[in-house]
């Protein structure tokens, strides 16, 4: 299971060809179409990984925006509530 805190940082990973793809890919193929169910069944163990951790990406920079997006509402909110408080403040009389 996985575990996420409140401030999800972002990670820079960096992407780069793999000079070896294509061969899995192949292998992969192969095993998808196999007669064997269990050549199939790896086949898809393998495929869904990568998919489970593109969508976890995904999760992860969604949440990290809506966090920067809450972040930034509640600091515009606290410059118009001190606007407002600064614009509506009573009037001081000195006594003279």
């Amino acid at each position: 299971m996985y575990t996420t805190t409140a401030a999800t940082e972002a990670i820079d990973v960096p992407m780069f060809p793999l000079t070896f793809s294509n061969l899995v890919q192949e292998l992969l193929d192969w095993a998808t179409a196999h007669p064997a169910a269990a050549a199939r069944n790896r086949a898809h163990r393998i495929t869904a990984d990568p998919a489970e951790l593109a969508e976890r990406r995904h999760t992860e920079a969604a949440q990290r925006e809506s966090e920067e997006k809450v972040a930034r509402a509640k600091a515009e909110l606290e410059r118009a509530q001190e606007e407002y408080d600064t614009a509506h403040q009573a009037p001081t009389w000195k006594a003279g």
